[in-house]
């Protein structure tokens, strides 16, 4: 991929420089997001009556100018710098099935992006971690096996995102940086946000939902990323967990929809940094 080298220097700049936003530039603070659960989940397994995990140190690996965000990181409208610039986010894998596919489309466009993986799928396809990394997008934590966190003690919590960083660091590297998680379901109170922030990490949400997850259709998919988007937009979509053909096929849609109406799609740090600046 030609766009290889300038994807990893921008992505490591905007690490570098991103004190990460403060309340008022992040959007929301931290509210129950439990109500709306029900229309943005993605199947996964029972999270109740789970054993005590052992303890796993967390190691985040990023330098310390990079400080997480003292409000959940969710919605908010473009302005100045950020103002032409949306994100393309991808949650749930690396899937051996459809991953593989829109990191083509990603590099075959010279498109930017940022993927929240689960720590079980990083332990069974490192390859595409890999890949990812490589290419220059930007990673990011989405526990280890997708529970919703609200459900979970505070020692559970922490485990499911130490262990996914470790997974994460031993594909990657110790020093690579992971300074955002996402939680599963969109599902966070003011005890997870505040614990993660403790860890370091942002919580990172979404502004743009085509609901991918439920398999409405390519054209669907497309038409409500494209009637939804707006400056400096988190959109969400899957690439994990079950077969995600219709957004393998709908991504270049959106891609070329976006450029056509004007926006450049950039990795979430680069965003962050664009609407800090």
């Amino acid at each position: 991929m030609r766009s290889r080298s300038v994807l990893r220097l921008a992505h490591g700049l905007a690490l570098a420089t991103l004190l990460l936003v403060s309340a008022a530039a992040c959007g929301s603070t931290a509210t129950s997001m439990t109500a709306r659960t029900a229309r943005t989940a993605t199947p996964t397994a029972t999270t109740t009556q789970r054993p005590l995990p052992p303890t796993i140190p967390l190691h985040l690996g990023c330098s310390l100018n990079v400080h997480p965000a003292s409000s959940v990181i969710s919605s908010g409208s473009g302005s100045g710098p950020a103002r032409r610039y949306v994100a393309l986010t991808f949650d749930d894998g690396p899937s051996p099935d459809y991953t593989a596919t829109i990191l083509t489309t990603l590099e075959r466009t010279h498109t930017p992006a940022t993927f929240f993986l689960v720590g079980t799928n990083v332990q069974h396809y490192p390859a595409l971690v890999r890949r990812a990394a490589g290419d220059g997008f930007a990673l990011g934590i989405h526990t280890w096996d997708h529970p919703d966190m609200t459900t979970l003690s505070p020692q559970q919590r922490e485990w499911e995102l130490a262990a996914t960083a470790q997974a994460i660091h031993t594909v990657l590297g110790a020093d690579y940086c992971l300074p955002f998680w996402r939680p599963p379901f969109g599902a966070y109170n003011a005890a997870v946000v505040t614990q993660a922030r403790s860890l370091g990490l942002s919580t990172v949400t979404w502004d743009v939902d085509p609901q991918d997850w439920s398999a409405p259709g390519v054209r669907v998919i497309v038409d409500r990323v494209l009637s939804a988007v707006h400056p400096a937009a988190k959109i969400q979509l899957h690439d994990g967990y079950v077969s995600r053909w219709q957004t393998a096929q709908a991504l270049p849609l959106i891609i070329k929809g976006l450029k056509r109406r004007g926006y450049v799609p950039v990795s979430l740090p680069d965003l962050l940094a664009r609407r800090g600046s």
